[in-house]
C-alpha cells in the first residue's frame, strides 16, 4: 500500500506523527478515488457516489435498507439533505457494505464505504429496480471527480478549517460567488448539504458541492466530512476547483493545512478503530471470501450508532436474518474483536526455518486458546494492519471470534482462565493490588491470550474502541491506548512522545516537506559537493537549482536528526514502561493469591517451553547447515 510519506520513513515514526497530529486539534485528510484512480495501489480508498431520483426514493430505501429514511419536513431549506447510515444486507442478513445516505422526499445521494466502489454498489442495487418502484440510479463517479475527507477528534477542529481555509480558496476559485459563501456552514451529523454555486449572469455552469458528514471511521476515534464536487455535463472545471482545494489543503504552503494519509496509514487507523472494511469483514458480497459472510450485529456496527438497524422496522432486505440472531439467547455466533501482537514476545528467526517459528500474522490466520495445544479454536484473523504502525512496538489486527460460552467451557474443561487484573481503591487497573477482582468487561474473552495456528506467535484479545469508551469519548484524545502496549498499569500515553525541542506539527511539516523537495530536484543536477556561492554555481547550474539542492541536504540532515530522536524517544518510552512495570511487580509481590500465582506461574512455563522448542529448533538448523 502507498504511503503519504517518504519512502523509508520507519513505520513507528509514521504513527507516531499521525496519533500527534490527532492529539494536537490538528485535522487529517484523505482523498477517495474512482475505479481508474485507485487501479492496483490503493483499492482501500476506493469510492464513489451513486443518485436515486423519483417519487419512490423513500419506499425504496426503506424497502432494501436496515435503516428508517423519513420524510423530509416541509419548512427545511432547498440545500438541506437528511443524513443516515445504513445496512445493505444479503437475503441472509448478512452484512454486504455499510452506506452513507444523504436523502429528501425525491432524491438521494449513496456512498458506499471506502474500498467498495460506486461501480459494484450500482451493479448490486440495480437489479432491485423495478418500474413500479418510481426510481432511477444514476453513478455520478468518474475519474473526472474530486472526493476528500476532511476529520479530527473534534468537529470544531473540521469546522475551522472548512471557514478558514477551504471558503476562502473557494472564493478565490469563483470569485462571481464569493458573496453567497460568506453564509456557508457544515451540517450536524444528522444532515447533508447540497452548495449550488450561484453567480448572476453566469455562462458556465458552475460545480455543486455535496457535503456528508461521514468519514467511513467510528466516532470514537475522528469525526469529520466527506467533500464531492459533482461533475456537470461538458464542464471539466468542476474537476479542476475541486482538485485545487485539495492540493491546497495539503501543500507545503499550508502549514496549518490538514495532514495527508494514504492506503496504508488508513488501514492502521482503521484496524486500531475497530472499523469493518469492504473485502475484509464484510464479504458479503463475495464469492470465495476466507471467513463465512457476517451480520451487522457481528461487527457491532450498531454501537453508538444504534439507528443504523432499525429494530422495530418492519420488512426489509435481510430482516429475517437479523430477526434470529436477535432471537438467538446465546446472541451472535461470533463477535469482532482487536488483536494485538507485542513485537517483543513475538521475535522471529531470521532465514528459512520451521512452520512452528513466530512469524507476522496474516488475514485468513486461525486463532487458537493458548495453552490449549491448537485444540480450542478462537476465531479467525481478518485484517492485519502495519507493524508498529500506530506507534507502538505491536501489531493491531481485526478478528471474528466464536461465540464465549463456547471458548470458556473448553477452557474449564483444560483447566485454563483468562487472567483478570486486581483494582486499587484507586480504580487503577494494577496486577495483584489490594482490592477485590476487576468486574468483568463487556465482551467476555477481553484479554484472552490467542496463538496463530501453526506458530509461536502470541497475542491478546481487546474489545474494540467503540465496546470500550462511552459515547462521545474519544481514543486517542482520552488515552485510550493501555491495550496497545498490554500495559494494566496507567498508559503514559502521548505525554511520553518526545521530540526535544521539535512539535509534533513541525515534525509532520519537514517529513512533507522534504518529500516535496526531493519532487522538485532536476534530474540533470551535478554529483559533487554543494556550491557555497552563486559566483561558484554558475559553471554547473544557475543559482536556483544550487539553491534547491542546499536545502535537500539541508532537510535531509534534519530528517537524519529527528529520525533518531524519534528511535531515542522510542527507546526510553520502552524502558520507562518495563521499569513502572518491574516495579509494579515488586511492590506487589506476595499480595496475589495462590490460585492467581499458581495460574501466572504456568502460563510463565508454557510460554518458556516454547520458546525453549524454538531456541532448540534453531540451534538444529544452523548445526544442519554447518
Amino acid at each position: 500500500m502507498p504511503s503519504a510519506y517518504p519512502e523509508g520513513t520507519p513505520a513507528g515514526m509514521r504513527g507516531e506523527a499521525v496519533r500527534a497530529a490527532l492529539c494536537s486539534s490538528q485535522c487529517v485528510a484523505w482523498k477517495l478515488l474512482s475505479s481508474k484512480q485507485a487501479k492496483d495501489q490503493q483499492p482501500l480508498l476506493e469510492s464513489g457516489i451513486l443518485r436515486l431520483q423519483g417519487k419512490g426514493v423513500l419506499d425504496f430505501l426503506n424497502n432494501k435498507l436496515s435503516s428508517s429514511f423519513t420524510p423530509l419536513k416541509e419548512n427545511a431549506s432547498a440545500n438541506s439533505l437528511q443524513f443516515q447510515k445504513s445496512c445493505l444486507l444479503n437475503s441472509k442478513g448478512r452484512l454486504v457494505d455499510i452506506l452513507a445516505v444523504a436523502y429528501s422526499n425525491t432524491e438521494a445521494f449513496i456512498m458506499p464505504s471506502p474500498g467498495h466502489s460506486a461501480a459494484s454498489l450500482f451493479q448490486k442495487l440495480d437489479p432491485f429496480i423495478f418500474p413500479l418502484d418510481r426510481v432511477k440510479l444514476t453513478d455520478l463517479t468518474s475519474e473526472n471527480k474530486c472526493m476528500f475527507v476532511l476529520a479530527s477528534t473534534q468537529l470544531d477542529h473540521v469546522q475551522n478549517v472548512f471557514q478558514k481555509q477551504i471558503i476562502p480558496k473557494l472564493q478565490e476559485l469563483l470569485p462571481a460567488t464569493a458573496d453567497s459563501m460568506s453564509s456557508f456552514h457544515l451540517p450536524n451529523e444528522k444532515e447533508s448539504l447540497m452548495i449550488h454555486f450561484t453567480a448572476s449572469g453566469a455562462v458556465e455552469t458552475l460545480p455543486t458541492l455535496l457535503i456528508l458528514p461521514y468519514t467511513g471511521l467510528p466516532d470514537c476515534a475522528m469525526v469529520g466530512y466527506t467533500f464531492f464536487f459533482l461533475n456537470h455535463e461538458n464542464n471539466d472545471n468542476d474537476n479542476d476547483i475541486g482538485n485545487q482545494i485539495w492540493e491546497y489543503l495539503i501543500s507545503d504552503d499550508n502549514p496549518k493545512g490538514p495532514v495527508e494519509i494514504k492506503a496504508l496509514e488508513y488501514q492502521t487507523l482503521r484496524i486500531e478503530a475497530g472499523q469493518p472494511a469492504f473485502g475484509y469483514e464484510m464479504t458479503g458480497a463475495e464469492k470465495e471470501p476466507l471467513i463465512t459472510s457476517p451480520s451487522p450485529l457481528e461487527l457491532h456496527v450498531q454501537q453508538h450508532q444504534r439507528d443504523i438497524i432499525d429494530l422495530e422496522k418492519g420488512c426489509y432486505l435481510g430482516q429475517e436474518g437479523i430477526a434470529s440472531i436477535l432471537k438467538n439467547p446465546r446472541g451472535p455466533p461470533r463477535s469482532l474483536y482487536a488483536v494485538v501482537f507485542q513485537d517483543e514476545e513475538n521475535d522471529q528467526e531470521d532465514g528459512n526455518g520451521s512452520d512452528n517459528l513466530s512469524r507476522p500474522p496474516r488475514n485468513g490466520d486461525n486463532l487458537f486458546v493458548l495453552g490449549s495445544n491448537e485444540e480450542i479454536p478462537a476465531g479467525t484473523l481478518t485484517s492485519v494492519a502495519e507493524s508498529q504502525g500506530t506507534g507502538n512496538l505491536c501489531t493491531v489486527a481485526l478478528a471474528l471470534i466464536r461465540r464465549p460460552d463456547s471458548v470458556l467451557k473448553q477452557m474449564k474443561s483444560k483447566d485454563l482462565q483468562i487472567p483478570r487484573a486486581m483494582v486499587n481503591k484507586n480504580n487503577l487497573d494494577v496486577p495483584g493490588s489490594s482490592g477485590m477482582v476487576a468486574p468483568p468487561p463487556m465482551d467476555l474473552l477481553d484479554g484472552l491470550e490467542v496463538i496463530v495456528g501453526g506458530t509461536f506467535t502470541i497475542g491478546m484479545l481487546r474489545s474494540i474502541p467503540s465496546r470500550r469508551l462511552a459515547e462521545r469519548k474519544n481514543m486517542f484524545t482520552d488515552r485510550d491506548q493501555a491495550f496497545l502496549t498490554g500495559d494494566n498499569i496507567l498508559e503514559q500515553g502521548y505525554a511520553e512522545m518526545e521530540f526535544s525541542d521539535i512539535s509534533a506539527s513541525e515534525f509532520l511539516q519537514q517529513m512533507t516537506s522534504t518529500s516535496l523537495a526531493n519532487k522538485k530536484i532536476p534530474k540533470d543536477k551535478p554529483n559533487g559537493p554543494v556550491a557555497t556561492t552563486v559566483e561558484e554555481a554558475k559553471d554547473k547550474t544557475t543559482a536556483t537549482e544550487v539553491e534547491v539542492e542546499a536545502e535537500e541536504k539541508r532537510k535531509a540532515e534534519k530528517m537524519q536528526m529527528l529520525q533518531k530522536r524519534a528511535e531515542e524517544a522510542l527507546a526510553r518510552r520502552r524502558h520507562k514502561k518495563k521499569q513502572a512495570t518491574d516495579e509494579a511487580d515488586r511492590e506487589n509481590a506476595g499480595m496475589v493469591d495462590a490460585k492467581e500465582e499458581e495460574e501466572e506461574a504456568r502460563r510463565k512455563a508454557e510460554k518458556m517451553k516454547l520458546l525453549q522448542q524454538r531456541a532448540e529448533e534453531a540451534i538444529a538448523r544452523r548445526r544442519k547447515k554447518n
